[in-house]
């Protein structure tokens, strides 16, 4: 029921007059309360009383640690959020702010954080930040930022040990030595410092004499600082002992210091305090200490930690018997035993793995099993790997099942493993695949691996079979080719090509970069997938390219239709940026290249080096190597490349022959290519140039070669021709400097047979003379260097045979 509002101080007064009126019910008789007697507090004895101080004590510095650590993450976190734009004057001026806040200044430990950033801010960086470097607010800044540290109370002396060594290097670095052993003598005169901290100041005094070249006063300075802290002062002495070739000197330190383990870590190959001194392979070294360090390992008296630390500089790189008994007798050391020093590259297993020592792998990846670098997945993968590849079969496939059972695997990794074990058991893994359900893009990097890991276990039918499988999820086209037809007036120039563009083949760079890998994530592919892409069809702003030869080589040339190209060369407006390939013929080694039309410079990468079968292209020998040329017109921009035909003397082009090239065309839309290629330097997707050269024709090529090598060959008697630098004749056929008897033996035939042929080169040579001293005198002339280096050979093989 409800009631109105006024209703309600009617009731209210009615309910007070009842409970006034009515009488009371007789109540329970009510037990007594029962009242909590406390005792009394027992006084706390003085033992209590330091207990509860010390815990409140903690307390607070626990809590001041923590506010300390929090503000110096703030600062890291400020510091490194710098961008490599910002110079070191400006981070300076922003680490100065901290100290504006009273929260951040009067904490000791933030001050000394900020002025020793100041200081590593005045200090010559590396090269990627020497940009950022400015050496007059170098000079204005680190000195009072380092005294401000050397006077702070609050800080303690061990910080400041640092601090003095920078400040004594800045005064060194500016060529007053004064006052950097009064730095450095200062330094010595702290108090409350360790051993070792105070053996640091001695060899910041050492140090200044060796910044002034006084080495002798360096050496008596470390003999000082040995007293104090053997082993900080032999280390530090016999670095810069070696940087002065002062061998001797090392060994006493060490000998005076008797720290086997610092020593031998001291000599380890890859230590970079002394690798400037290395004496080639550690075998011929007069520092190799690889003996001691096996007996150091193998003695069971020394801490585990040390003998794996030896070992892991020592012993992990080799199957030989020293090394692998040194390891034997680390079997067994618990995992925080092990890599109290950074073992290089996961562990030294992915090394060995990488250049084919499956068995050291197999026995690294056991040894460190228990170890933060075996827990990654794929180390796990590299162990199995190593155990198929060096015969250990049952041991893989059974490592393999454990992990499939056993480890939280992705659906991925777990199908990895069930292919290595199908693989290992000589079954087919495509049905392993295919009961995955895995997308066609999953599928197809499985494939990938599979191939290459057959490639690793020797099953090399197998590697092509499942080669052949990755292949079909490619939608590949069709190889491109461009007639390349043979013109008797040289092309020397863009404007000569303009001349002869009516009469060339026109293709176009139209097909996107990894743009045929169509069906990825769609259908497998089951038949043929050939994508057809007309290479007459003319794109919205690609590059054409067409080609041309002549008797002194071959031209391609890059078109770039451009309404805007005088900005592009007047560097207005981005170019087109061309990444080129060229090999001459299949199979052989190849140069990639990138013309830059607005620098018009291109920068070149090369992937042999030269030898009697094949010379690098040389952008030095314009004429007869390979050059660039950039011209521009209103309307496109032109990029012409010209290959010389003497650099490949050797693999000149007959009528229907290739060479191969390739151009991918980086736009702002992406790569557009010729050839279709689905990745950097795939060689076997490139398109071909095809050459259509007659008898007379191909001739003329090597006519003009034969004569630029005439002339040169001609130059012998006078050094520098055919790449020798000396007249190989004259030099081995003199009776003190040379050898005689291999100079009668087989360099005056060969000189003679030369003689003979160069007496046939003429101004009117017939076809035949042409062929003739081309094949049979033409490759000795061009490589007499080499040809002369393998009869040296062939003459000292007989000779000790003999």
């Amino acid at each position: 029921m409800k009631y109105s509002i006024f209703a309600y101080p009617v009731l209210a007064g009615l309910f007070c007059l009842t409970a006034c009126t009515t009488e009371p019910e007789a109540a329970a008789p009510e037990a007594p309360e029962k009242v909590a007697v406390k005792a009394p507090e027992k006084p706390l004895t003085p033992a209590q009383k330091a207990v509860l101080e010390r815990k409140k004590a903690a307390a607070e510095a626990a809590k001041r640690v923590a506010e300390t650590k929090e503000r110096i993450a703030a600062i890291d976190k400020k510091f490194k959020s710098f961008s490599k734009k910002v110079s070191y004057p400006q981070r300076i001026e922003m680490a100065k702010e901290f100290l504006k806040d009273p929260e951040f200044s009067a904490d000791p430990a933030v001050r000394y954080k900020i002025y020793d950033y100041i200081i590593s801010c005045c200090r010559m960086p590396g090269w990627t930040t020497i940009q950022c470097y400015d050496a007059k607010a170098a000079d204005v800044e680190l000195v009072p930022a380092a005294m401000a540290i050397i006077n702070d109370k609050a800080i303690r002396n061990t910080q400041k040990v640092k601090t003095y060594s920078e400040l004594a290097e800045y005064y060194a670095g500016i060529k007053d030595f004064k006052k950097a052993e009064a730095v450095a003598r200062e330094a010595m005169t702290l108090k409350q410092l360790d051993k070792m901290h105070q053996a640091k100041t001695y060899l910041i005094l050492a140090n200044v004499y060796r910044w002034n070249e006084d080495y002798e006063n360096y050496k008596k300075t470390i003999w000082e600082a040995m007293k104090i802290h053997p082993t900080t002062a032999a280390s530090h002495g016999a670095a810069i002992a070696f940087r002065y070739g002062k061998l001797d000197d090392a060994a006493a330190f060490w000998k005076a210091a008797n720290n086997l383990y610092a020593e031998l870590l001291f000599y380890a190959p890859a230590n970079p305090r002394r690798s400037n001194t290395h004496y080639g392979s550690m075998s011929m070294s007069p520092c190799d200490r690889t003996a001691d360090a096996r007996k150091f390992v193998m003695d069971t008296k020394n801490p585990a930690k040390q003998r794996f630390d030896i070992a892991a500089h020592y012993c992990m790189d080799t199957m030989e018997p020293e090394d692998v008994a040194a390891r034997a007798t680390l079997k067994g050391i618990p995992a925080k035993d092990k890599f109290s020093w950074a073992f290089p590259r996961n562990g030294g297993f992915l090394m060995a793995y990488g250049r084919g020592d499956y068995a050291l792998a197999a026995e690294l990846c056991e040894l460190t099993m228990d170890t933060r670098y075996m827990e990654p997945v794929h180390a796990k993968m590299l162990y199995v790997s190593s155990l198929g590849a060096c015969g250990r079969t049952a041991d893989a496939i059974k490592v393999a099942n454990e992990y499939i059972a056993t480890l939280k695997l992705t659906d991925m990794e777990k199908l990895k493993f069930q292919c290595f074990v199908a693989l290992l058991e000589g079954k087919d893994v495509m049905p392993v695949i295919k009961a995955a359900k895995r997308s066609n893009k999953e599928e197809y990097g499985i494939i990938r691996s599979v191939a290459r890991q057959c490639l690793v276990w020797g099953k090399t039918a197998e590697a092509e079979k499942y080669a052949a499988a990755y292949q079909k999820y490619f939608a590949m086209p069709e190889k491109r080719v461009l007639t390349v037809k043979y013109f008797d007036t040289p092309i020397y120039s863009v404007a000569d090509w303009r001349k002869i563009y009516c009469k060339l083949e026109k293709q176009y760079c139209n097909i996107p970069y990894r743009g045929a890998l169509d069906f990825f994530e769609t259908d497998v592919a089951t038949g043929a997938r050939n994508v057809t892409f007309d290479p007459t069809e003319k794109p919205l702003g690609t590059t054409e390219i067409t080609a041309a030869a002549d008797r002194y080589g071959l031209h391609v040339f890059l078109r770039i239709e451009a309404e805007n190209a005088r900005e592009v060369e007047q560097g207005f407006a981005k170019a087109v940026s061309p990444e080129c390939y060229f090999a001459p013929s299949h199979n052989q080694p190849y140069i990639c290249f990138g013309p830059d039309p607005v620098g018009k410079s291109t920068w070149s990468f090369y992937t042999t080096y030269n030898n009697k079968g094949a010379i690098r292209l040389d952008d030095k020998s314009p004429a007869r190597s390979y050059r660039t040329e950039f011209a521009f017109s209103d309307t496109d921009y032109v990029i012409h490349i010209f290959f010389g035909w003497e650099t490949h003397y050797n693999k000149l082009p007959e009528n229907g022959s290739d060479y191969l090239f390739d151009a991918i065309v980086w736009t702002p839309a992406g790569g557009m290519t010729w050839g279709g290629t689905q990745g950097p330097h795939g060689v076997s997707e490139w398109g071909r140039l095809r050459f259509d050269l007659n008898r007379k024709q191909l001739n003329e090529i090597r006519k003009e070669i034969i004569f630029k090598t005439y002339r040169n060959y001609k130059l012998i008697p006078y050094g520098g021709a055919t790449g020798m630098g000396e007249d190989a004749f004259a030099t081995w056929g003199a009776e003190l400097i040379g050898d005689p008897e291999f100079y009668q033996q087989y360099l005056k035939p060969l000189q003679e047979k030369l003689a003979e042929y160069a007496a046939k080169v003429k101004k009117d040579m017939t076809d035949d003379e042409i062929e003739d001293v081309y094949v049979n005198a033409l490759p000795l002339m061009k490589g007499l260097r080499y040809e002369v280096e393998d009869l040296r050979r062939k003459y000292l093989e007989e000779a000790l045979m003999k």
